[in-house]
């Protein structure tokens, strides 16, 4: 008994006629074009490629290209290397607008990564006691305009010249819901 990898019909509808047959290894399809629910795709060389070899081999081909780009990555991180990264600190705020101090120059300074590479996004700011004085005496004033929920942004920026530039709204909440425990 023949089974239907040994048959020259198509898969799909079981008749023989003039049939794609995969050219991949070992793959056992041949289909009619017209069974078929997409259009026929061919190799480099002309040759039919059934649906789930050519899924197969994008998939491959995008986990070599996934790995090559991790291994690019990984030497380019290792290239720029922390230990020789000079970070020249300009007196920037948040948005990199250079700010200047009182007497109107702005000052220079450079600071040199030694081996461990330091993140300066994400790394928490301690709050200073002007910064939670501040909090207080936001929360005060607009607590009394404000029956249920604290306009958080507004007190953000009625205390805009002491709060640290990466304060947000939702940190202002976060410390006075720690500071009213």
């Amino acid at each position: 008994m023949m089974d239907f990898t040994e048959k020259e019909v198509c898969v799909l509808c079981e008749r023989g006629g003039k049939l794609l047959v995969c050219n991949d290894n070992g793959c056992p399809i041949s289909v009619h074009e017209d069974c078929m629910g997409c259009s026929p795709r061919f190799n480099e060389t002309g040759n039919f490629c059934c649906p789930y070899c050519v899924y197969r081999r994008l998939t491959t081909e995008t986990c070599q290209l996934r790995d090559k780009a991790m291994l690019a990555k990984k030497a380019l991180s290792s290239f720029l290397g922390m230990e020789n990264f000079l970070v020249f600190v300009m007196g920037m705020n948040a948005k990199g607008v250079p700010v200047k101090d009182e007497a109107g120059s702005s000052e220079k300074k450079t600071t040199a990564f030694n081996g461990k590479q330091q993140l300066l996004k994400g790394k928490r700011k301690r709050w200073s006691e002007e910064e939670e004085d501040m909090l207080k005496e936001g929360v005060q004033k607009f607590s009394a305009t404000a029956n249920k929920n604290l306009p958080w942004k507004k007190v953000l920026e009625f205390g805009r010249h002491v709060f640290h530039t990466s304060r947000t709204p939702s940190d202002l909440k976060d410390k006075w819901r720690n500071m009213s425990k």
